[in-house]
């Protein structure tokens, strides 16, 4: 459905983006995760058409997207874009912002389209609200609602859920992402959150040092991450030279405490944080000249020491290039 052939993209004669290839079919959802400043947002805005490529092209089903160059009007139909600078008529209510995405010659549509939409985003009862008075968190659910009215084929998503409150976002997530299967909606998400492209992704693409380099399922990604700095998206992972030539990549919970006095990791515990489920710890280790990040059900004592077994098969075979 959607083809990046090449796309490569230079600002101010410093490369963002070498030569990125990849494919979504219909009713995916991918998401594009990386550090800040890798270049995520750049590239949904060449694929939409908003910035000129160096090199490469965007097919949508079978057409080239026009460049700007191309083109007096960026976009294509079919194709809607949520970026981090919302979209909205601030003098109007949230019911006139969601309906202007919609064909006015059929008002009876327009406003049980609305109420369904606001629904989906938990605003029904501010319909009738001034969009200019709402919080930063309810402006960007009323652009999310706008960006999927007219029911596109493509969304391209940039941080679609930041400034949301957390109580709300993790219920509004899973509403907004059921609908956009149920309605077949191909999805290219920009999200930085684990608990995000985790859950709700079908495919994951990583970007570093300009280009994509590692993609697959959640699942694939989490196991297999190939780089440290893959691993360092997903967790607080630790990152052990227990064979010198080939560092493995261990998560928090994969770590147990032992009773043993000669494990491969013994630590000085630094801090310890509760979470509720149970505590994250940081200790140091003197073999390993750095950090090492556990899980523990019970609260630790400072300066403590203890020492660590690495207790997951998958955790010893989890080997980084």
């Amino acid at each position: 459905m959607l083809q990046v052939q090449n796309l490569s993209f230079t600002y101010d004669k410093q490369k963002v983006l070498d030569s990125i290839n990849f494919e979504i079919q219909r009713g995916q959802i991918y998401a594009l995760t990386g550090k800040s400043g890798s270049g995520k947002s750049t590239l949904l805005s060449l694929i939409y058409g908003f910035l000129e490529p160096e090199n490469g092209q965007t097919i949508w089903k079978n057409s080239k997207i026009k460049p700007p160059s191309e083109t007096l009007v960026p976009g294509q139909k079919g194709i809607n874009l949520l970026n981090q600078e919302s979209d909205l008529m601030p003098f109007t209510t949230v019911e006139s912002n969601v309906k202007h995405n919609l064909s006015r010659a059929e008002p009876n549509y327009n406003n049980e389209r609305c109420d369904e939409l606001l629904d989906v985003v938990g605003l029904l009862p501010y319909k009738n609200q001034i969009v200019k008075n709402l919080s930063g968190g309810q402006k960007k659910r009323v652009s999310i609602a706008k960006t999927i009215a007219d029911y596109p084929e493509l969304i391209l998503l940039d941080e679609p859920f930041n400034y949301i409150d957390h109580q709300i976002k993790d219920e509004l997530r899973r509403r907004f992402f059921t609908y956009v299967k149920q309605h077949e909606i191909t999805c290219l998400l920009v999200s930085h959150e684990k608990e995000e492209f985790l859950a709700f992704a079908d495919e994951i693409l990583v970007l570093s040092n300009h280009k994509i380099i590692r993609s697959g399922t959640p699942e694939n990604i989490y196991e297999q991450p190939h780089y440290a700095e893959v691993a360092q998206l997903l967790d607080d992972v630790n990152i052990l030279a227990i064979q010198p030539e080939r560092p493995i990549a261990v998560y928090p919970h994969e770590l147990k405490i032992s009773t043993e006095n000669h494990t491969d990791i013994t630590i000085e515990l630094k801090e310890s944080y509760y979470r509720g489920v149970d505590y994250l710890n940081k200790g140091y280790s003197l073999k390993y000249n750095q950090s090492i990040f556990f899980n523990s059900e019970q609260s630790l004592q400072k300066k403590s020491t203890y020492h660590l077994k690495i207790k997951s098969q998958k955790a010893l075979e989890r080997y980084l290039f």
